[in-house]
């Protein structure tokens, strides 16, 4: 796996932890890979946090994060956002955090943590990674 890869990888399932163990909530955040090779935290403040729908804020982060890539200003970007999943039609929904990677050294699947709650404690299972459709 490329460095930039490991880094955000690293970066963002520690951060989505921690977001989820001290608020009990998840919201959507992104980091990103300067120049200079160091990992930069993004997030983005909504001004009504009750208004703002999360997929609006993936898309503001998205923005921005595609624009200075484009511009050759980061090397590598992440958007960490939460999803619900079923591994078949016969299994109950899975809360998980998604950790999406565009790399400009390589092309990265769909990271995926799945996670349950109970009363205040998380428990966080196996991670596991889904390629991307190129046929969209």
């Amino acid at each position: 796996m490329h460095k930039y890869t490991t880094d955000l990888i690293t970066h963002c399932a520690d951060f989505s932890k921690e977001l989820l163990n001290e608020t009990k909530d998840f919201y959507p955040f992104g980091a990103f890979i300067s120049k200079i090779g160091q990992v930069h935290p993004l997030e983005l403040e909504p001004e009504d946090k009750n208004s703002t729908q999360n997929g609006q804020v993936v898309n503001s982060l998205l923005k921005y994060l595609t624009t200075e890539f484009e511009k050759g200003e980061i090397l590598a970007y992440a958007t960490v956002y939460e999803v619900h999943f079923k591994l078949d039609d016969n299994s109950s929904k899975q809360d998980a955090f998604a950790i999406d990677i565009v790399n400009s050294e390589s092309e990265e699947p769909v990271f995926y943590y799945p996670y349950t709650q109970k009363n205040d404690s998380f428990n966080f299972e196996e991670p596991f990674a889904v390629k991307r459709d190129k046929s969209n």
